[in-house]
């Protein structure tokens, strides 16, 4: 569609949107709680395609969830069932990743930081939900193409050696408890989530090794403080290059099938905010810190050579344009190149041109350098070749800044898009003739 027609479509999906998240503040959980349900799906269908959404659409779709959450927590005093409300708001939240994973992989605005952040706190309120009419040891599982919510209650004497696999294609864990459990309620929630998308990157075709997992009250569901250390187990069919979440708090060891193992000593390195916290250092909003600003005064970058370069290429552009404006406004260095060359071909009595003549003027043609001294022309003057070649150096130049110097698989790709080129330039030359005017 053309972008009337697609700002239309933005405009009728938010209106919706809005008119179902009105719909859902005005519901009396004692009497029209069914609904929720029919609101959450309808929010759904409006956001699970992420090329017809924006992050307007994804900001109304997570505040209309948010009010869902206080119709679902009133609802449980009139014995109203929530399994399938739940179900729906995990799906508005799936659609909300999604639409990171594909626009923003890196999680480099503020919008997408901000979302994640609170499709977290969305998840662990639902999964305290799933728990509201749960008896003891009944698993509660919440699955989405995005992610899946693990959530049980337990004794707490069970957490002494409790073990926490929720599928085949998903991280298992064993939780060791290091304290006194007198101390701790009678009943403990646990609750488990697992990412199936690595926001952080687009292109990894292997699963992620981050999950969340939170210990809390298994009545009034408020986070406790464990002192407990953690086997996770990552299954070797899924994670054929799983490593440790951090190498000064995880021992990595195999066990006899070839899984990878890790022991970690804290349990806060799975929650909520330690996981938000590595998300947050792995995403390139995180390099826009003071401590980044300051250091660009504690190393100057005037001691690296890049810095010179691009300083001597930006005054090359100055002296081109003065030339170029000046003197050399009608100058075609092929010109008189061929006069000489047609002179000297007409003493020797030759009638085509010999191949390392017809070489010199391809190269120099073609090259991005030297076409500003060939072509005059109105269309694309000689002021713009000048100018494309400076931003041809200086694309170069920052790209090549991207990748580190000593990683093979970067100069195997710098040397393969190298051997394209030469190729391309050998194709150039096949299909290049050149004939004598007249």
């Amino acid at each position: 569609m053309d972008q009337a027609g697609y700002d239309r479509q933005l405009a009728y999906r938010q209106a919706l949107i809005t008119l179902a998240a009105n719909e859902i503040s005005s519901i009396d959980s004692n009497s029209d709680f069914s609904k929720l349900t029919d609101l959450l799906e309808s929010i759904d269908s409006l956001t699970q395609d992420p090329t017809l959404s924006n992050n307007v659409t994804l900001a109304l779709a997570l505040s209309a969830v948010n009010q869902s959450l206080n119709i679902m927590n009133s609802s449980f005093s009139s014995g109203q069932n929530t399994t399938s409300a739940i179900q729906k708001a995990a799906n508005i939240i799936s659609n909300v990743f999604t639409q990171i994973s594909v626009t923003d992989c890196g999680l480099s605005t503020n919008f997408s930081s901000e979302a994640v952040n609170q499709s977290y706190y969305i998840l662990d309120k639902l999964s305290d939900l799933s728990l509201r009419d749960a008896s003891m040891n009944q698993q509660q599982i919440v699955q989405t193409s995005s992610f899946l919510v693990y959530s049980v209650l337990v004794a707490k004497s069970q957490l002494a050696n409790l073990t926490i696999a929720p599928s085949d294609s998903t991280p298992a864990l064993t939780i060791t408890a290091d304290q006194d459990l007198k101390g701790l309620p009678s009943t403990v929630a646990v609750s488990y989530i697992y990412l199936n998308r690595n926001l952080l990157n687009c292109n990894s075709s292997s699963p992620p090794t981050n999950f969340t997992l939170e210990v809390k009250d298994g009545k009034t569901f408020q986070p406790i403080k464990l002192d407990a250390s953690v086997q996770v187990l990552y299954p070797r069919k899924y994670f054929p290059d799983a490593t440790c979440p951090s190498a000064s708090s995880c021992e990595r060891s195999q066990s006899s099938n070839d899984d990878v193992i890790c022991g970690c000593e804290d349990l806060a390195l799975f929650d909520i905010k330690g996981q938000l916290a590595n998300i947050y250092k792995s995403s390139q909003l995180y390099q826009l810190n003071l401590q980044n600003f300051i250091a660009l005064f504690t190393h100057p970058p005037y001691k690296r050579w890049s810095f010179w370069v691009a300083i001597g290429y930006s005054i090359g552009l100055i002296l081109a344009w003065i030339i170029i404006n000046t003197v050399n406004a009608k100058f075609c260095v092929i010109r008189n190149i061929h006069r000489k060359y047609i002179r000297n071909a007409k003493e020797k009595k030759q009638t085509t041109f010999n191949w390392c003549y017809k070489l010199f003027i391809i190269v120099v043609m073609i090259h991005p350098f030297s076409s500003v001294f060939v072509y005059v022309d109105k269309e694309i003057t000689k002021s713009l070749r000048a100018l494309v070649y400076y931003l041809r150096v200086m694309i170069l130049l920052g790209f090549s800044a991207v990748f580190p110097p000593n990683d093979p698989q970067v100069r195997f790709s710098i040397a393969g898009c190298l051997i394209i080129h030469s190729l391309r330039f050998i194709g150039l030359l096949g299909t290049s003739e050149f004939q004598f005017p007249g």
